[in-house]
């Protein structure tokens, strides 16, 4: 990998030479499967004509959401924020984000992972089965635990880092949050993204939104 410093002691030994920086951006930016199209863009056109043109985009890559903090119980974790609908207290939707972010912490590790399963942080595991023509993926979850005190299973289905994401998440179990059945879906790669969440904790109605994780 070429860090900033090395890419900036190339440019500096060509007389016309440039350095463009993508934040919020990966190794080799220029492939189709990237996080923006922004550096495929200006590489293709600086190929077809030795010049970059509009490199603006470079400032508009969506930022790289990252957790907070990786809490070691859900009672650390803050709640998500409650929508029209909703009937569940404080703890209740402190143990949704907490579902939300196990899922989360999951799909962050999908696209290195070549085995086709892993491991929660702290427990469980997840099996990951690929369609076909390999575009999305479907994993199954396998009481993950992202904090001590929350095993979560269900189903997250995936569709590539520039799409979106589905989750069925479930748990029952003594602890913090007791039995719950949730539905989550977010998009993937876009400014300021929100999770929606869903479903029952408890006898209780969730209908919540927080950061997409």
């Amino acid at each position: 990998m070429t860090n900033v410093a090395d890419g900036a002691a190339v440019a500096s030994a060509f007389p016309r030479g440039r350095q463009l920086i993508l934040a919020n951006s990966f190794h080799v930016n220029a492939l189709p499967r990237a996080r923006s199209d922004c550096a495929a863009d200006i590489a293709r056109r600086f190929v077809t004509r030795l010049d970059p043109g509009d490199t603006s985009c470079i400032a508009s890559v969506p930022v790289l959401r990252l957790a907070a903090d990786f809490a070691a119980g859900v009672a650390q974790v803050d709640p998500a924020a409650a929508q029209p609908g909703n009937a569940a207290n404080e703890p209740a939707l402190r143990c949704a984000n907490a579902a939300l972010q196990t899922a989360g912490d999951v799909v962050s590790r999908l696209h290195s992972n070549a085995s086709g399963h892993g491991v929660g942080l702290r427990g469980g595991t997840f099996t990951i089965q690929k369609s076909t023509d390999q575009m999305t993926v479907r994993v199954r979850l396998n009481a993950v635990r992202w904090t001590n005190d929350l095993a979560i299973s269900g189903e997250i289905d995936w569709g590539g880092q520039r799409s979106h994401v589905s989750a069925h998440l479930t748990f029952n179990q003594k602890g913090p949050c007791g039995a719950g059945d949730l539905k989550a879906y977010w998009p993937q790669i876009a400014a300021n993204a929100r999770a929606v969440v869903a479903g029952r904790i408890g006898q209780s109605t969730v209908q919540a939104e927080t950061g997409a994780p």
